[in-house]
């Protein structure tokens, strides 16, 4: 019996992986700030059910750079490229969400793009190197095949 490649992992399933990161992240980004804002030793962070689609879908986005620009770009200039996609994202997500009144940030440039400009860079590296290129290696193995099911007993009646 002839053993099946592991297929790649669908889009959606690497999709719900990168929204998970994010929010997980964003989170961890809230309970950090608490910290160094009050001294809040209870670390406690929060989020917005947006964060999911709002990480996952740039993250899929810089999924599909990251194999073209690989070979022929450098590392700091993708990570340029990937700030410019992050914050471009940010800025469109976050006009959008505030004409529907749903925005979990302020949109309107309280962060400017100095103070943004690294995070963008950052995350894109991090996604880069720690997210992206480990999920696009990831692989389902096939399933196992079902051993034989064990033969049922035959009942016979017999004459005495």
């Amino acid at each position: 019996m002839a053993v099946a490649e592991p297929a790649p992992v669908g889009t959606l399933a690497r999709w719900y992986l990168y929204g998970l990161h994010g929010y997980a992240c964003e989170v961890l980004a809230a309970a950090a700030t608490g910290f160094w804002e009050r001294r809040d030793w209870r670390l406690r962070g929060y989020s917005s059910a947006w964060a999911g689609p709002l990480y996952a879908t740039p993250a899929l986005a810089l999924e599909t750079l990251y194999p073209r620009l690989r070979g022929h770009c450098c590392l700091p200039c993708r990570c340029l490229l990937y700030a410019l996609l992050l914050y471009a994202w940010r800025l469109a997500a976050g006009a959008t969400l505030h004409a529907l009144g749903a925005c979990p940030w302020d949109p309107r440039g309280r962060q400017g793009v100095l103070e943004l400009g690294p995070a963008c860079v950052l995350g894109g590296l991090l996604l880069e190197k720690l997210l992206v290129e480990p999920a696009l290696r990831l692989r389902l193995a096939p399933r196992c095949p079902q051993p034989p099911a064990p033969p049922e007993p035959v009942f016979q009646l017999k004459d005495d």
